[in-house]
């Protein structure tokens, strides 16, 4: 039972991994874009998610799914309540919101998951 359970942590904790650096990648590729692209976006969120980004190949934890979480939901917040009315920043927060959203489910997932295993419950023998 317990090589099962270090299999299923080792297996949990590599998807974390994965998912870190894929976020890793997409923020700071954003950061930079918000300094090439200074004129449209703000150079000073540029900064913001380069930081976070780094964070996250640095720190390799789950609670790092809900830190990424509420970068983007305050962001979205920010550009829904910019008073700019076009349809390309309201749909940019709307984007922003919902990629939030999924941060903080698959916080929740992972966080169930490493429970789960820490108890010695086999994967899929749960619901949700």
């Amino acid at each position: 039972m317990e090589e099962f359970s270090k299999t299923q942590r080792v297996n949990t904790k590599s998807e974390i991994n994965f998912g870190l650096k894929k976020r890793g990648v997409g923020l700071i590729i954003c950061g930079v874009l918000s300094f090439l692209l200074a004129g449209i976006l703000n150079p000073i969120w540029g900064v913001l998610l380069i930081i976070v980004g780094a964070l996250l190949f640095a720190i390799k934890n789950h609670y790092m799914f809900m830190a990424t979480g509420c970068v983007l939901l305050l962001a979205g917040i920010m550009n829904l309540s910019s008073g700019i009315t076009n349809g390309f920043w309201t749909a940019f927060g709307l984007l922003q919101i919902g990629w939030a959203i999924e941060e903080f489910i698959l916080f929740g997932k992972h966080n169930r998951r490493l429970k789960e295993i820490a108890m010695g419950i086999p994967q899929g023998k749960t619901k949700g």
